[in-house]
């Protein structure tokens, strides 16, 4: 299961199955992209709308996407 967690501005996503290497953040800012970073890939970063990001956590935390961590 993935948990979902942070504060004002920034989220933090982290799988309970995967190692602490695999952790990704969020950037979020009033009216602009969120930007999704993963710890493992320094540099390198997702761009996306808030609509989109707001419809992929509500599938993650409907387990839409564990057939994949299988």
């Amino acid at each position: 299961m993935t948990a979902l967690s942070g504060s004002a501005g920034d989220t933090g996503l982290k799988s309970g199955r995967r190692p602490p290497a695999n952790e990704v953040t969020v950037a979020t800012h009033h009216g602009s992209a969120v930007r999704v970073h993963a710890t493992g890939a320094p540099g390198t970063a997702v761009t996306t709308d808030h609509h989109k990001w707001d419809t992929f956590v509500r599938g993650v935390r409907a387990e839409e996407f564990d057939h994949f961590a299988s």
